[in-house]
């Protein structure tokens, strides 16, 4: 459970940074998806949620390759004896889950986002779930790229 307290923290960070910081570092209307024009608006979580799905492919894929690399090469067992292999799949999990929860709201946007009522408490939701989630995203790679460079120096 405290590798997942991570997680936790990154949430709080994205919501952080929606709910306080943005409103104020940026004067007018927040979140500023809500500044876009409700067409533009409709087709940016469109191009989002495209990006999401994609994303979530890739780590699945990832994920599973992972997962069935074959233990009784050294290498691997000496990978999975470490922390840095083990955190590199509870992050990926997580931002599978993040990426599955954005591309949802996503969705969800694009179909009941009419323009005419105002959105702002789920747009903001959206808005730190795409946050959180590349946050996850960008520190899966920072742990892929340790567990890459292990193999590379694996003599």
């Amino acid at each position: 459970m405290a590798r997942l307290r991570h997680v936790a923290v990154i949430l709080v960070v994205a919501a952080l940074a929606v709910f306080v910081v943005e409103p104020v570092v940026f004067p007018g209307a927040t979140p500023l998806v809500v500044r876009l024009d409700p067409d533009d608006r409709v087709e940016f979580y469109k191009q989002v949620t495209t990006v999401t799905a994609t994303f979530l492919g890739f780590l699945i894929t990832a994920i599973a390759i992972l997962v069935s690399l074959d233990v009784k090469r050294r290498i691997v067992e000496d990978l999975k004896r470490g922390e840095s292999f083990s955190l590199l799949i509870v992050n990926l999990l997580a931002a599978v889950v993040l990426l599955f929860a954005t591309t949802c709201l996503g969705i969800a946007g694009v179909v009941a986002d009419d323009g005419a009522h105002g959105a702002e408490l789920f747009e903001a939701l959206w808005q730190t779930a795409l946050l959180g989630s590349m946050i996850e995203f960008a520190l899966g790679l920072f742990f892929f790229a340790v567990v890459t460079y292990k193999v590379a120096a694996y003599k």
